[in-house]
Order: C-alpha cells, then sequence, then structure tokens
C-alpha cells in the first residue's frame, strides 16, 4: 500500500513540475502546503498568521528573505494553553533555478519534543513537488522516528490551487499513526489564503468518516 502511494505521488508531482508555470510570484501561504513546510520563505520583512481549526495560531517573521522564525500555541481558552506553545525556524539555503532546498525545525518546550529536516521543492510555488525528510524525538519513552513525506501542488487558475501530501514514519511507532495522506484546495487573494480539506490516518478505522477535515487560513502583511 505504501509503495503503491509513494509511487503514484511521485509520477503525479513529476507530471505537474513537467508543466510548471513560468510566473514564480510569491503568495499567500506558499511556505506550506496543508500540513507540512515547503523550501519556499516570505519576503524579506513579512509577517503571517495562520489559524489551524480555530484552535491553533502561529505567527511567523520572515528575515532577509529566506529565514523564517514562529511560535505556535492552542488559542488561551484553556488554563493549561502555554503547555502548546511550540517555536519554529525555517532557512532556505538553497535557490537555484526551479530547485530550492531548507533546513526546518521546531520544539515543544514543555515536554521537550523536537522535530528537525529538510525539504526541497522543485517547480515554481504555482505548480511544484516537495520532498522531505525529518526526525521527531520527545523526551522519555515518546516518540522518535525518522520522518518523510511528499506533497505536490497545482494551480488550475491564479486564485485556485490542488494540494496532496503523504507522510510516514520510517520506522515502525509505538502509536497507531504511522502514516497518512491529506488533501486540499487553496482558495487565494492578495494577502490571506484559505485550505479547505482533509487527512486520512492509513490503518486507522475512522468508523464512518471518510477522512478528518483541516481548515486553515494564513493572513500575510
Amino acid at each position: 500500500m505504501k509503495k503503491k502511494l509513494i509511487l503514484t505521488m511521485v509520477l503525479l508531482a513529476l507530471l505537474l513540475t513537467l508543466t510548471a508555470q513560468d510566473n514564480p510570484e510569491y503568495s499567500p501561504g506558499d511556505q506550506s502546503l496543508m500540513l507540512v513546510p515547503t523550501a519556499y520563505t516570505m519576503p524579506a520583512g513579512s509577517h503571517a498568521i495562520t489559524d489551524y481549526e480555530v484552535f491553533f495560531v502561529q505567527y511567523a517573521h520572515s528575515f532577509f528573505g529566506n529565514t523564517h522564525l514562529s511560535i505556535m500555541s492552542m488559542l488561551p481558552f484553556t488554563k493549561e494553553f502555554h503547555k502548546t506553545i511550540t517555536l519554529g525556524a525555517k532557512h532556505r539555503y538553497l535557490a537555484n533555478g526551479i530547485v530550492q532546498s531548507a533546513a526546518f525545525g521546531s520544539f515543544i518546550p514543555d515536554n521537550g519534543t523536537f522535530v528537525v529536516g529538510n525539504v526541497v521543492s522543485i517547480g515554481q510555488p504555482s505548480t511544484s513537488l516537495h520532498l522531505g525528510l525529518g526526525y521527531g524525538w520527545e523526551k522519555g519513552e515518546g516518540f522518535d522516528a525518522p520522518i518523510i513525506y511528499l506533497g505536490a501542488r497545482n494551480n488550475v487558475s491564479k486564485k485556485v490551487a490542488f494540494m496532496l501530501e503523504y507522510g510516514s514514519s520510517l520506522i515502525p511507532t509505538d502509536g497507531d499513526l504511522d502514516s497518512l495522506v491529506s488533501f486540499g484546495v487553496r482558495f487565494i487573494g492578495n494577502t490571506i489564503s484559505w485550505d479547505l480539506g482533509g487527512f486520512r490516518p492509513i490503518g486507522v478505522d475512522l468508523g464512518n468518516a471518510y477522512f478528518i477535515p483541516v481548515l486553515k487560513a494564513t493572513f500575510e502583511f
């Protein structure tokens, strides 16, 4: 199952990349797909506020056009919202034609969870393939495994894009969730983008549900 999904994703993304649009202009939200980062970064001095499912909010700032710093947490409607605070960074160190590469990392101070990785983006933001490899671990007996993901995006117009992602741990974990597929539609404006889609864990029984819905909005200024 995993091999078929990976092969399908690679073939689809390569096809999209061969038909890449010539316009490399950055649009709000291009720094990520639905759930995972791309190698693209916001213009220097830009700010972004991203809201996930209303519950989680992230603020990011771009330095020099190739470095992001961010902070994310659950909205303060519970007494323990501070335990979800997550610090993040991304640095794009390679931009050579249609190929860009960036290193990224995040840290949750409360439970000592780290994620570090690298993503390569091929094409233009509007039509692109994304290959990422990361490693996540938590203090104690928590998650500790390498992670791989594939992503593809294709703009069907200046204002609408389709996205598809696949992510998986490379070794079995103690939990039930080892891999998932996510998909979505992005509606693009001048300063804001809206993502509507969902994800489905592979090998997990969702009952009568086909997928878990995802709603995301990114406002840049």
